[in-house]
């Protein structure tokens, strides 16, 4: 996740220097319908899980954290960025490179739900989702989103300091 957050930063931050690049190649502004039926389709996954209680502004590179609470704050932060991207998408008309992050959102959360079941681990509800605040403009969302991925680059760092994950977690971790 850690090499995933760096370029989109990377791309972000030329959305933020040159604009005009926000546009799909095409020069169209409109979202494409199978990105609308996409995001309209994404659900939240609901538990009675007392770790899903979580928030994401809760996070704490300083404590050490179970197995569970990784795990959580990652699909958390996933879901959350996935939002961010979503907002952007339907709020200002910006496909490329909005439509390509949202989806490696949508890729990240299905490994990370695949990997919550394989370790027992009940999926939360994704309040991240109404957490976002709703950007502005395009540049504005950008530099949320950058510093959104900032943060989780510091929080991946931190779970990856750790000496006793599970080998595809570290695996999920560094991608």
């Amino acid at each position: 996740m850690i090499r995933k957050m760096i370029s989109a930063i990377i791309i972000l931050t030329l959305i933020i220097a040159v604009p005009a690049i926000s546009l799909s190649a095409s020069g169209s502004d409109t979202v494409t319908s199978a990105t609308k039926q996409k995001t309209e389709n994404t659900a939240s996954p609901n538990s009675n899980n007392t770790t899903a209680n979580t928030k994401l502004s809760d996070f704490s590179a300083d404590i050490p954290y179970t197995l569970e609470e990784m795990l959580i704050y990652s699909i958390k932060d996933e879901y959350a960025a996935q939002a961010l991207y979503n907002k952007v998408i339907f709020n200002h008309d910006s496909q490329e490179p909005f439509e390509r992050l949202f989806q490696e959102e949508s890729d990240l959360i299905g490994q990370l739900t695949m990997i919550l079941a394989y370790h027992g681990i009940v999926l939360p509800d994704m309040t991240a989702i109404s957490e976002q605040p709703n950007p502005t403009s395009t540049r504005e969302a950008g530099l949320a989103a950058i510093r959104a991925e900032k943060i989780g680059i510091e929080m991946y760092m931190a779970f990856l300091a750790k000496n006793d994950l599970p080998d595809n977690v570290r695996v999920m971790f560094q991608q």
